[in-house]
């Protein structure tokens, strides 16, 4: 089995749920305290894909959500593949994914595997950011979109395995 280890920034605004979204991915346990990230956290999960013959090492790196701390910036480095995170229920979080996007960019110097995760999907009745919106800026980014929820783990999974075989050139 041929065995990668990739790298992947969960970037975003603070509270967006990205600590939340590894939490589930990792560990598949959700915790509904808000517990604000400092600096980064980095926790390591495989993914194996037989089919391929591939084990797949995740190195997974949850930023804190704070653009005016630009040292975040340099745990950037080496990224491979990226989730930006928003918020459904706050549309503030979707303004800031194209800036989250440019600094990312900026820091590589090169664009990578980048998905949207669309996260607080167990909160659709609360949502204020429509799917078109999403579309929009996936559009704009040249990065498809996921509804995700770390509470209920809805598309957690199949989200990180979707970046993975992007980063991997696997269908």
């Amino acid at each position: 089995m041929k065995q990668f280890v990739k790298k992947v920034s969960l970037i975003g605004e603070g509270g967006s749920g990205k600590t939340s979204l590894i939490r589930r991915f990792v560990e598949s346990s959700f915790n509904d305290q808000y517990i604000h990230t400092i600096g980064v956290n980095v926790k390591k999960k495989s993914i194996t894909f037989p089919e391929h013959d591939i084990d797949a090492s995740l190195m997974i790196w949850d930023l804190q959500g704070q653009r005016n701390d630009t040292y975040i910036f340099s745990h950037m480095f080496k990224t491979e593949g990226a989730f930006i995170v928003c918020d459904i229920t706050r549309d503030t979080t979707l303004t800031g994914v194209p800036l989250w996007a440019n600094i990312l960019e900026k820091e590589l110097r090169m664009k990578v595997p980048t998905v949207i995760l669309a996260n607080k999907a167990d909160l659709m009745d609360e949502a204020v950011v429509s799917e078109d919106q999403l579309k929009y800026v996936g559009t704009q980014l040249n990065a498809p979109f996921i509804y995700t929820s770390a509470k209920t783990g809805q598309n957690v999974e199949l989200a990180f395995k979707y970046l993975a075989k992007w980063m991997l050139g696997i269908k």
